[in-house]
């Protein structure tokens, strides 16, 4: 560590105590000794593979930002306390030196593209949307991604969709695959290692993605498992095959499941949904793999966590029996 880099290092363990041990802590553990996960296991925070005096730089900036004007962004709270203060900065300053492993590296890159989304209006300007109303575990789902293409690398560094809550504030990015590019058995390769853990859902539906409310989308998974039979037991059927049986197709194409009036009138009459969705308004998805990162909303689950358990939201449809939606945590 240079002589400048250690005299601001000094200045900064000064500011440690201000204010840290005050702020309520944003989370809840999974069981009553989990501590959250930071992000980080290395202070790589510029994600260039090397821990060095830049990225102490970067943290004592940061953390003078925090001070000054309560900044917080789960990148650089190294020590995973809620704050990012002078602990961060030594934490950083140990690592000088430290071996990278490729997986650092990646969630890096991760979390400094989404730190642009700490603006909400940020998120608005780049053509997100949201895709589900707030649930509990996960908040507001918001995507605008790039259709990943089994023929490309999977790109860690971009990931497609965010996860707020319901003011807007970012707490984790999310990527999403479809079953036609990445088969059901064979989800996108992530972030290297095996720390990341994807999920799936399949036979879905969404209605009513919007900007403004949230609350208006409507999102299920499993609709076959869910929906797929009558109160009294006898499977729903049409023209003579079951919901099950039926392909859920591409959004748009002729066989698209979720926009027929059949599938729509009866998910009302059981409450699924209020209203008949606007034209246009509905996405429809055979199936796709799920990866959450956590970059803000540091979680006790791992950061690659499929759930947080201090995330509140209306609950998610519950499953029937031997169904699951593949979050775990």
């Amino acid at each position: 560590m240079t002589n400048r880099t250690l005299r601001l290092f000094s200045l900064l363990l000064v500011l440690a105590g201000i204010g840290s041990l005050a702020q309520a802590q944003h989370h809840e553990a999974c069981d009553p000794d989990a501590p959250p996960a930071p992000v980080l296991n290395v202070a790589d925070v510029n994600g260039d593979g090397i821990v060095d005096d830049q990225d102490v730089l970067i943290v004592i900036g940061k953390a003078q930002q925090a001070h000054a004007t309560g900044f917080y962004y789960g990148l650089y709270d190294l020590n995973a306390d809620g704050v990012i203060d002078g602990l961060d900065v030594a934490a950083a300053g140990e690592d000088i030196g430290k071996p990278v492993p490729l997986v650092e590296t990646q969630v890096a890159h991760a979390a400094l593209y989404a730190e642009r989304y700490l603006k909400f209006d940020n998120v608005l300007a780049d053509g997100y949307e949201a895709t589900t109303p707030e649930f509990e575990g996960h908040g507001v789902h918001w995507w605008r991604a790039p259709r990943y293409r089994p023929t490309e690398e999977f790109e860690t560094a971009v990931p497609g969709g965010l996860n707020l809550d319901a003011a807007g504030n970012l707490m984790a990015v999310y990527y999403a695959a479809d079953f036609s590019m990445y088969p059901m058995e064979t989800p996108p390769a992530g972030f290297s290692g095996h720390e990341d853990e994807w999920h799936m859902h399949t036979h879905a539906c969404g209605w009513n993605f919007n900007t403004e409310d949230p609350e208006r989308v409507t999102f299920i998974d499993y609709l076959p498992q869910r929906f797929g039979y009558y109160p009294d037991g006898h499977p729903l059927q049409v023209e003579g095959k079951r919901l099950e049986d039926f392909w859920f197709g591409e959004q748009g194409s002729a066989n698209n499941t979720c926009t027929q009036p059949w599938l729509i009138n009866y998910l009302m009459s059981v409450g699924a949904i209020v209203e008949a969705p606007p034209a246009g308004s509905i996405a429809n998805y055979n199936g796709f793999h799920m990866l959450h990162l956590w970059v803000n909303r540091l979680n006790p689950c791992g950061r690659f966590g499929g759930t947080h358990p201090g995330v509140e939201g209306r609950p998610v449809t519950a499953d029937p029996p031997g169904v699951g939606g593949g979050h775990g945590g």
